[in-house]
């Protein structure tokens, strides 16, 4: 893997990607996508996450590039913190865990964001909502355009 030397991973979290590639391989055995690690990067416009990704923290992909567009969530991932991808220019996710937590903020600013792709069904889908401090499900702060397509 070409980009292996500009990521920086510590204990399977991945804390920073310091490249200026256009596609990014995560290595299999990365838990965790650690806050902020690619804040920022203008060049980035596809990352391939590993199936052995668990948690993304908060602010991990924000203010990426313009093209950064689509990204695939793995199925062992559990968690999407706040703003997790606060980045404008993504179009289309794929979440392939049904039992998978979303924090409302998870794609603020993701004002171009069209389909979210969810591997499951909608009643799994009204589950991924993080609940509030009186235990009511709180909505995505998403666009009311956003498409959301369910398969098994």
């Amino acid at each position: 893997m070409e980009n292996m030397a500009k990521l920086i991973i510590e204990n399977n979290v991945l804390i920073k990607y310091e490249g200026n590639e256009k596609a990014v391989n995560v290595p299999e055995g990365v838990k965790e996508i650690a806050f902020e690690a690619f804040f920022g990067n203008v060049y980035v416009e596809n990352v391939n996450l590993p199936d052995s990704l668990t948690y993304i923290a908060p602010k991990a992909f924000s203010c990426m590039g313009k093209n950064f567009k689509k990204i695939i969530i793995p199925r062992h991932v559990e968690m999407i913190d706040y703003k997790a991808f606060d980045c404008d220019s993504l179009v289309e996710v794929h979440i392939l865990n049904p039992n998978i937590s979303i924090h409302p903020e998870a794609f603020d600013h993701c004002y171009d964001l069209l389909d979210i792709y969810f591997s499951g069904t909608k009643e799994e889908w009204e589950k991924t909502r993080l609940v509030n401090e009186d235990d009511e499900p709180v909505d995505l702060r998403i666009n009311k355009s956003v498409l959301v397509h369910y398969f098994d």
